[in-house]
């Protein structure tokens, strides 16, 4: 008992006084700045309802299949975690296709992103890419080899360059896609023993990259112009795996493991946990064509609804399913589809609008593409 409350003390000062970040100064950024915010509420549609349907997949027995999903060709692409195959769901035509060969190996990549037509999952156990296109399968090796988990999910620029949250690690992976070359963005040196969990991350229209925390720890700003980086907020336990932003220009995201939604002011750099009063039990947010943020069910029996505008939650269904990571990650569909991907569950999860809708490009990439 002593020992634990040493060794919490020791990481405490460690972070506080040895941990080298910068501070980076608020920008001026209003939602004003960026036409998509005008042109996603007009086009939104509160009288969108949706049905929940199920989608049978060819189920094997390993314990996590699929986490997180990117749309490819119109396809939908699942990012082989404990699998052996890739997942690809034909929405329009309901078919679903397999890409075999993947080797063996637990939480071996987990979310993604697509860059110059193709897919990139992002490693999370493995020690390289898995990059998917028409022509096939192909690792893309790290720059540094690991033991374990290393990094969990992460974004990816315009320009190619995917930096990634800790994960048992010191510091966030920072890699080129086009080259290949990673480099660590060290938030304490080696040489302390400590290390770091962090569980998603999101770029911001105001140009800086966020990550989130699991337990006791402080969301990361990060700057990828520069890669200076500073703590902001209080001490918080999020457990948020993905966020998206709010129509009022801050960033919500439903939790897996602890109570509420996370919101993180980026206007005063606060974060707080709200709506206390649910569990979501959430690997994944995402948006529907009513602008509403809909949870992906992992933990949780309900999936749930916030609207940002009215910050208003509700259940939007009840699986009445208690059973543990059911669904982790998914994807919008342009056409208002929202699709869970099974993690232990049998089938395809799918949220389908009542009305035939098409979310225009602009609006689409900025609000409803994500790396989860």
């Amino acid at each position: 008992m002593i020992k634990q409350k040493i060794k919490k003390i020791y990481r405490s000062l460690i972070i506080e006084f040895l941990s080298k970040q910068s501070i980076l100064q608020n920008s001026h950024w209003t939602t004003e700045d960026n036409s998509e915010f005008k042109q996603f509420r007009a086009r939104i549609d509160k009288s969108i309802t949706y049905e929940l349907t199920t989608r049978p997949i060819d189920s094997s027995n390993v314990a996590h299949k699929w986490v997180g999903a990117q749309v490819y060709h119109d396809k939908v692409y699942a990012m082989p975690n404990d699998e052996t195959r890739v997942l690809c769901y034909d929405v329009e035509h309901n078919r679903i296709d397999y890409i075999t060969g993947i080797k063996t190996g637990l939480f071996k990549w987990t979310g993604g992103c697509v860059w110059k037509n193709a897919i990139y999952c992002f490693p999370r156990t493995a020690n390289s890419f898995l990059r998917i296109d028409e022509k096939g399968t192909k690792e893309i090796p790290l720059t540094f080899e690991y033991q374990k988990e290393h990094h969990y999910s992460g974004v990816c620029t315009k320009d190619g360059i995917v930096y990634q949250p800790p994960r048992n690690t010191n510091h966030i992976l920072k890699t080129n896609l086009d080259t290949g070359a990673s480099i660590k963005i060290k938030i304490v040196d080696e040489k302390y023993h400590v290390t770091f969990r962090y569980c998603g991350s999101i770029i911001h229209p105001n140009g800086y990259i966020y990550f989130f925390p699991e337990n006791n720890e402080r969301v990361i700003k990060l700057d990828p112009k520069t890669d200076r980086w500073c703590f902001i907020g209080e001490k918080i336990s999020t457990m948020c795996f993905d966020a998206k932003i709010g129509l009022d220009g801050n960033i919500y995201g439903f939790s897996a493991y602890r109570k509420g939604i996370m919101r993180i002011d980026v206007t005063n750099d606060t974060v707080q946990m709200i709506h206390t009063d649910i569990e979501p039990g959430a690997y994944g947010t995402k948006y529907g064509a009513d602008g509403c943020l809909y949870s992906v069910p992992g933990d949780g029996s309900k999936y749930f609804r916030y609207d940002t505008e009215s910050d208003s939650v509700e259940v939007a269904f009840n699986l009445k399913d208690k059973s543990k990571a059911k669904y982790a990650g998914g994807v919008t569909l342009s056409q208002g589809h929202i699709i869970c991907i099974p993690a232990k569950e049998k089938n395809i999860l799918e949220l389908s609008p009542n009305k035939e809708i098409t979310i225009n490009r602009q609006v689409y990439d900025f609000f409803c593409v994500d790396n989860y």
